[in-house]
Protein backbone atom coordinates (compact mmCIF):
# COMPACT_ATOMS: atom_id res chain seq x y z
CA UNK A 1 0.00 0.00 0.00
CA UNK A 2 1.61 3.23 -1.16
CA UNK A 3 -0.80 5.82 0.20
CA UNK A 4 -2.73 6.56 3.36
CA UNK A 5 -5.55 4.22 4.30
CA UNK A 6 -8.44 5.20 6.55
CA UNK A 7 -10.89 2.97 8.37
CA UNK A 8 -14.27 4.44 9.21
CA UNK A 9 -17.09 3.19 11.34
CA UNK A 10 -20.65 3.88 10.21
CA UNK A 11 -23.88 3.44 12.13
CA UNK A 12 -26.22 0.56 11.26
CA UNK A 13 -28.87 3.07 10.20
CA UNK A 14 -27.40 5.79 8.03
CA UNK A 15 -27.99 8.22 5.18
CA UNK A 16 -26.86 6.15 2.21
CA UNK A 17 -27.21 8.91 -0.39
CA UNK A 18 -28.93 12.25 -0.91
CA UNK A 19 -29.93 14.55 -3.76
CA UNK A 20 -30.39 18.31 -3.46
CA UNK A 21 -32.15 20.44 -6.11
CA UNK A 22 -32.63 24.20 -6.02
CA UNK A 23 -35.47 25.60 -8.13
CA UNK A 24 -35.69 29.38 -8.48
CA UNK A 25 -38.93 31.15 -9.34
CA UNK A 26 -39.40 33.06 -12.62
CA UNK A 27 -38.01 36.27 -11.06
CA UNK A 28 -34.91 34.52 -9.64
CA UNK A 29 -35.73 35.79 -6.15
CA UNK A 30 -37.25 32.95 -4.12
CA UNK A 31 -36.45 29.25 -4.32
CA UNK A 32 -37.66 25.80 -3.43
CA UNK A 33 -34.99 23.53 -1.97
CA UNK A 34 -35.80 19.85 -2.58
CA UNK A 35 -33.91 17.31 -0.51
CA UNK A 36 -34.28 13.56 -1.06
CA UNK A 37 -32.40 11.22 1.28
CA UNK A 38 -31.99 7.46 1.05
CA UNK A 39 -31.84 5.91 4.54
CA UNK A 40 -30.35 2.42 4.84
CA UNK A 41 -31.05 0.09 7.75
CA UNK A 42 -28.42 -2.62 8.26
CA UNK A 43 -29.73 -3.61 11.69
CA UNK A 44 -31.73 -6.76 12.39
CA UNK A 45 -34.93 -4.85 13.25
CA UNK A 46 -37.15 -2.34 11.47
CA UNK A 47 -36.55 1.25 12.56
CA UNK A 48 -39.21 3.96 12.84
CA UNK A 49 -39.70 7.42 14.29
CA UNK A 50 -36.38 8.72 13.01
CA UNK A 51 -35.83 12.13 11.42
CA UNK A 52 -33.35 14.09 9.34
CA UNK A 53 -32.80 17.75 10.28
CA UNK A 54 -31.99 19.92 7.26
CA UNK A 55 -30.03 23.13 7.84
CA UNK A 56 -28.34 25.61 5.48
CA UNK A 57 -25.95 28.06 7.12
CA UNK A 58 -24.88 31.35 5.56
CA UNK A 59 -21.53 33.09 6.16
CA UNK A 60 -22.77 34.47 9.49
CA UNK A 61 -23.82 31.04 10.76
CA UNK A 62 -27.56 31.71 10.40
CA UNK A 63 -29.78 28.79 9.36
CA UNK A 64 -31.84 30.08 6.42
CA UNK A 65 -34.20 27.07 6.47
CA UNK A 66 -35.61 27.68 9.95
CA UNK A 67 -35.62 24.17 11.40
CA UNK A 68 -36.72 22.03 8.46
CA UNK A 69 -36.92 18.28 8.97
CA UNK A 70 -37.63 15.08 7.04
CA UNK A 71 -39.69 12.43 8.84
CA UNK A 72 -38.24 8.93 8.47
CA UNK A 73 -41.39 6.88 9.07
CA UNK A 74 -40.09 3.32 8.85
CA UNK A 75 -37.18 1.47 7.29
CA UNK A 76 -37.33 -2.33 7.28
CA UNK A 77 -34.32 -4.40 8.25
CA UNK A 78 -31.67 -4.60 5.48
CA UNK A 79 -33.68 -2.19 3.30
CA UNK A 80 -33.14 1.32 1.93
CA UNK A 81 -36.05 3.78 1.79
CA UNK A 82 -36.25 7.28 0.27
CA UNK A 83 -37.66 10.28 2.11
CA UNK A 84 -37.96 13.83 0.82
CA UNK A 85 -39.00 17.38 1.66
CA UNK A 86 -39.53 20.61 -0.30
CA UNK A 87 -38.54 23.76 1.58
CA UNK A 88 -39.44 27.32 0.52
CA UNK A 89 -36.50 29.72 0.79
CA UNK A 90 -37.13 33.47 0.56
CA UNK A 91 -34.51 35.57 -1.22
CA UNK A 92 -31.43 33.35 -0.94
CA UNK A 93 -28.10 34.80 -2.04
CA UNK A 94 -27.63 33.50 -5.58
CA UNK A 95 -24.52 31.73 -6.81
CA UNK A 96 -22.68 33.05 -9.85
CA UNK A 97 -19.11 32.84 -11.11
CA UNK A 98 -18.55 36.49 -10.18
CA UNK A 99 -20.12 36.13 -6.74
CA UNK A 100 -20.08 32.48 -5.66
CA UNK A 101 -22.41 32.68 -2.65
CA UNK A 102 -22.37 29.31 -0.91
CA UNK A 103 -24.24 27.89 2.06
CA UNK A 104 -23.20 24.97 4.26
CA UNK A 105 -25.94 22.34 3.93
CA UNK A 106 -26.01 20.02 6.97
CA UNK A 107 -28.10 16.84 7.22
CA UNK A 108 -28.43 15.36 10.72
CA UNK A 109 -29.92 11.89 11.18
CA UNK A 110 -31.61 11.38 14.57
CA UNK A 111 -33.06 8.24 16.05
CA UNK A 112 -36.53 7.90 17.60
CA UNK A 113 -35.28 9.34 20.91
CA UNK A 114 -33.71 12.43 19.28
CA UNK A 115 -30.12 11.16 19.63
CA UNK A 116 -27.82 12.30 16.82
CA UNK A 117 -26.59 9.31 14.83
CA UNK A 118 -24.92 10.95 11.82
CA UNK A 119 -23.97 14.36 10.37
CA UNK A 120 -23.35 15.00 6.66
CA UNK A 121 -22.47 18.33 5.09
CA UNK A 122 -21.79 19.82 1.68
CA UNK A 123 -21.70 23.19 -0.05
CA UNK A 124 -24.94 24.51 -1.50
CA UNK A 125 -25.42 27.22 -4.12
CA UNK A 126 -28.73 28.56 -5.40
CA UNK A 127 -28.58 28.91 -9.17
CA UNK A 128 -30.53 28.09 -12.29
CA UNK A 129 -28.81 27.30 -15.57
CA UNK A 130 -30.84 27.59 -18.78
CA UNK A 131 -29.81 26.45 -22.25
CA UNK A 132 -31.40 25.27 -25.49
CA UNK A 133 -31.31 21.52 -25.97
CA UNK A 134 -30.25 20.28 -29.36
CA UNK A 135 -33.06 18.04 -30.64
CA UNK A 136 -32.49 15.37 -33.29
CA UNK A 137 -34.78 13.13 -35.36
CA UNK A 138 -34.56 9.34 -35.81
CA UNK A 139 -31.66 9.76 -38.30
CA UNK A 140 -29.75 12.06 -35.92
CA UNK A 141 -30.39 15.15 -38.05
CA UNK A 142 -30.57 18.31 -35.95
CA UNK A 143 -34.16 19.59 -35.78
CA UNK A 144 -33.57 22.55 -33.44
CA UNK A 145 -33.92 25.77 -35.46
CA UNK A 146 -33.13 28.45 -32.87
CA UNK A 147 -30.75 28.46 -29.92
CA UNK A 148 -31.04 30.88 -27.02
CA UNK A 149 -27.89 32.02 -25.19
CA UNK A 150 -26.90 30.05 -22.11
CA UNK A 151 -28.04 31.86 -18.96
CA UNK A 152 -27.24 31.59 -15.26
CA UNK A 153 -29.91 33.05 -12.98
CA UNK A 154 -31.49 34.74 -16.00
CA UNK A 155 -28.30 36.53 -17.04
CA UNK A 156 -26.50 35.68 -20.27
CA UNK A 157 -23.30 33.70 -19.83
CA UNK A 158 -20.29 35.21 -21.59
CA UNK A 159 -17.26 32.96 -21.99
CA UNK A 160 -13.85 34.57 -22.38
CA UNK A 161 -10.62 32.70 -22.87
CA UNK A 162 -7.30 32.23 -24.55
CA UNK A 163 -6.32 30.12 -27.56
CA UNK A 164 -9.04 31.61 -29.71
CA UNK A 165 -8.57 32.17 -33.44
CA UNK A 166 -7.89 35.89 -32.89
CA UNK A 167 -5.11 35.50 -30.29
CA UNK A 168 -1.47 35.58 -31.31
CA UNK A 169 1.33 35.19 -28.76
Amino acid sequence: IFRDVYLTSEPLVKIEDYVVVTDLDENYEDAVLSVKADVRNLSTEAQSGWSIDVQAFDEDGKDILGGASIAVDEVASTETESFSVDISVEKPELWSAEKPNLYALVLTLKDGEGKVVEHLSTQLGFREIEFTRTEVDANYNVTTKRWEPTKINGKRLLLKGANRHDSDP
